[in-house]
């Protein structure tokens, strides 16, 4: 983080993660920039002294809040480079243009809005499935209870309880209710 110690490093940091992104996303990401941060309190403030919690400028919680969100970023366009259109989705399956869109609208298709352009994450589907899908995919996702952006996520993401398995490949193993199980508490607090 040495580049980070002069004001021209932290712009020319800035402008490296921000080459790339698209209007939707720098939009996104200028309202989250416009958007007051939660201010730390006196009680805050010896709370965190007490258990040994380092203390962040306003400036350093903006850069860190920034970072953040350039690296959700920037997994977003990872997780949806492979992803299909509609019309690849519909060709794939030998359907209607509007068909993809009910079965994402009934729940048994994953979709994701990047750039004003709707993406379908191809792990999904499968020719020997039901509806072309990922056996039990359609019950994950009703069992999800969080935005299609992070349904996406948790599903393509190693996970620990699956010996770091993805969801998605336990799911194309059969083992359904043990993805349910984990599904029911994502998005819960």
């Amino acid at each position: 983080m040495e580049l980070l110690a002069s004001d021209d490093g932290k712009r020319t940091f800035v402008h490296l993660l921000l080459q790339g992104l698209g209007p939707e996303e720098l939009s996104i990401l200028a309202q989250q920039l416009v958007s007051p941060l939660p201010e730390v309190t006196e009680s805050d403030s010896r709370f965190n002294s007490r258990i040994g919690v380092r203390e962040y400028s306003n400036d350093e919680r903006v850069a860190l809040e920034i970072a953040s969100l350039l690296q959700l970023f920037a997994l977003r366009r990872r997780m949806l480079q492979d992803a299909l259109s509609t019309s690849q989705v519909a060709e794939m399956m030998g359907v209607s243009r509007q068909t993809p869109h009910d079965r994402l609208k009934a729940g048994l298709l994953l979709g994701v809005l990047d750039n004003s352009v709707l993406k379908f994450p191809a792990w999904q589907f499968d020719a020997a499935g039901p509806n072309g899908v990922v056996q039990g995919l359609p019950e994950v996702l009703s069992t999800l209870k969080c935005s299609p952006f992070a349904k996406m996520s948790w599903l393509a993401s190693p996970n620990d309880v699956f010996d770091g398995l993805k969801p998605i490949e336990v799911l194309k193993m059969g083992r359904t209710s043990e993805v349910l199980h984990e599904a029911q508490a994502v998005g819960v607090n």
